[in-house]
């Protein structure tokens, strides 16, 4: 009898972890984002430029990485994924979100953009031609 009570309470144990890992999602806290670096004067593609997209205001926050364009002046920072079980996490729950980019490369005056801006398409935030001017 108390053999069929453990096989029973093993098999309800196990039911409901298969629940619980059935019942996770993926929330997408940030979209992809993709973009082109040209020179201002010249409209030729920047090779190499720094693209870095900072989250949080604070270090407390996933840290940066930055992303560097190609020779086509071309770049894309892949979106941010949580995984949650049953409680949606919340993009803004994190302390002083921040929707910066900031494109850098030595020689050229950096910007920044916020790319709460821009058209968002298929999960993929779509940003315009970046032009950098060159430092006189």
């Amino acid at each position: 009898m108390a053999n069929q009570i453990r096989i029973k309470m093993r098999l309800f144990i196990l039911l409901i972890l298969v629940t619980m890992t059935s019942c996770r999602k993926n929330f997408a806290l940030r979209a992809n984002i993709k973009g082109k670096v040209i020179n201002h004067s010249t409209q030729k593609p920047i090779n190499n430029a720094k693209v870095l997209f900072i989250d949080c205001l604070n270090s407390d926050c996933n840290g940066e990485t930055p992303t560097f364009t190609n020779e086509k002046g071309d770049f894309y920072i892949k979106n941010e994924i949580q995984k949650y079980f049953f409680i949606k996490p919340n993009k803004y729950s994190r302390p002083n979100y921040s929707y910066t980019l900031v494109i850098s490369k030595k020689g050229y005056i950096a910007d920044t953009l916020d790319v709460r801006n821009y058209n968002i398409e298929s999960n993929t935030i779509i940003l315009d031609l970046i032009k950098l001017k060159q430092k006189k």
